[in-house]
């Protein structure tokens, strides 16, 4: 964060004409059209100027590219002063106004068009004909943001393979007859591409509300049938239930934008997502989509 504080800031951004070369925002933030066409040979030689995430960007080199320059903070403008952070505001603003389709690739402490326009000896067109510069960025779009969940499994054992086996047969047919199966599923992977993580507890919890099909009173229906599924009966239910819906609270205050701690954010996340798997394995070694006479057996007998 510090870097991109006192360096200046290219984005690469894809999926947006200009309707001049040079479009001026204010002082020190533009929208440029680049001044070559960037390949994938360009970004080999950013690689080895230190780009390690040249390769993602290959599948966008076709569509249409430009960059927000973000080269000093607007003295008239002081409430964003961090330059990456500037060229993101540009970025969001451009999606308020109707221009959703465009994505923030990466970015650069000098322009792109500054790597579009290297030689076949590793040199630019700058009329110094000088190597590239070490490459100061890094990879933005979202897609390309990972969260890691805690203690996340690193080892993959034998009994692991042995309870995929087993299951199988049964959930491939599983996921091929329950649409709802497949969102759930889907669930557990997708949210951790997204950056934001309200928008990750919001996915998981959208997996785990597919699983229940509950419409309403959600916060005692659904803590009160996880608990009954996922808990032996007695305290250890009473005490899961109550994590449940305390969790659920949490992800009420999370979607509604409610301020919260980012520690406590990503802690509701990551419980969230525990949960989610949970429901999916015992789900899995039931063998078959809960209805409402597994419901009624968890609960009352």
């Amino acid at each position: 964060m510090e870097q991109s504080k006192q360096s200046n800031q290219y984005v690469l951004l894809y999926g947006l004409k200009l309707e001049k070369s040079s479009i001026r925002i204010m002082p020190g933030l533009h929208l440029n059209t680049l001044t070559a066409p960037l390949s994938l040979y360009d970004l080999s030689i950013a690689g080895k100027a230190g780009f390690t995430g040249w390769p993602a960007l290959g599948p966008y080199l076709n569509g249409n590219l430009c960059e927000i320059s973000s080269t000093k903070p607007d003295q008239e403008h002081p409430s964003c002063t961090d330059r990456l952070n500037r060229a993101r505001a540009v970025s969001d603003l451009l999606h308020l106004l109707g221009y959703g389709g465009h994505l923030c690739l990466a970015s650069s402490a000098y322009s792109w068009s500054t790597i579009a326009e290297t030689t076949d000896d590793g040199k630019t067109h700058d009329g110094n004909s000088e190597e590239l510069p070490p490459f100061k960025g890094s990879i933005l779009d979202q897609y390309f943001n990972l969260i890691i969940p805690k203690d996340a499994h690193e080892v993959v054992t034998i009994q692991d393979a042995q309870w995929i086996a087993d299951r199988f047969d049964i959930f491939v047919s599983m996921m091929a007859k329950h649409e709802k199966l497949r969102f759930a599923v889907d669930s557990t992977i997708d949210w951790r591409y997204l950056k934001d993580p309200r928008a990750a507890i919001a996915r998981l919890w959208s997996g785990i509300e597919a699983i229940f099909a509950v419409r309403a009173e959600l916060v005692y229906r659904l803590s009160i049938l996880s608990a009954a599924l996922l808990a032996p009966r007695g305290q250890e239910r009473i005490d899961k239930y109550y994590k449940i819906k305390k969790l659920y609270g949490l992800r009420s205050r999370a979607v509604h934008g409610e301020t919260m701690p980012e520690e406590k954010l990503l802690r509701a996340t990551n419980e969230s997502y525990q949960l989610l798997r949970e429901l999916l394995i015992a789900l899995v070694n039931l063998g078959h989509p809960w209805d409402k006479t597994d419901f009624d057996q968890a609960i009352f007998c």
